[in-house]
């Protein structure tokens, strides 16, 4: 199976959280399914509660996840940058060799534009 699950928490005095995450494989069958997809959710929750730096108030937390019968993933067999180099402003060019699950070998383009006020120095992509 796979799993579409969003969740979105809302604090008192800030923005809300919104968290959306895709799930597959099999720790999201059986029972134990609920415990696996919530768990980060959870997470996020206890860590925001026990911050030292402020104490914060929930106002809300909603969840919702859409399960599908069959299983969408890939795996990432390559990654090659079209260039070592790039400055502020510039747009990054990679190829990418995926392979879905129970599927043939995908060759994709991507491409990322870097922020024109992006601090020189060097990076890892």
């Amino acid at each position: 199976m796979s799993a579409s699950h969003q969740g979105k928490i809302e604090i008192e005095g800030h923005d809300p959280l919104i968290l959306d995450d895709w799930f597959a494989g099999p720790m999201f069958v059986g029972d134990r399914a609920p415990q696996m997809l919530y768990a980060p959710l959870g997470l996020v929750v206890q860590q925001l509660s026990n911050n030292s730096f402020k104490t914060l108030r929930f106002k809300s937390i909603e969840c919702s996840t859409e399960i599908q019968p069959d299983r969408r993933t890939a795996d990432i067999e390559a990654s090659e940058l079209d260039s070592d180099h790039a400055a502020p402003g510039d747009t990054v060019k990679a190829f990418i060799t995926l392979r879905p699950f129970k599927g043939a070998k995908q060759r994709n383009a991507l491409e990322l534009k870097l922020p024109s006020d992006l601090p020189e120095g060097n990076y890892t992509l």
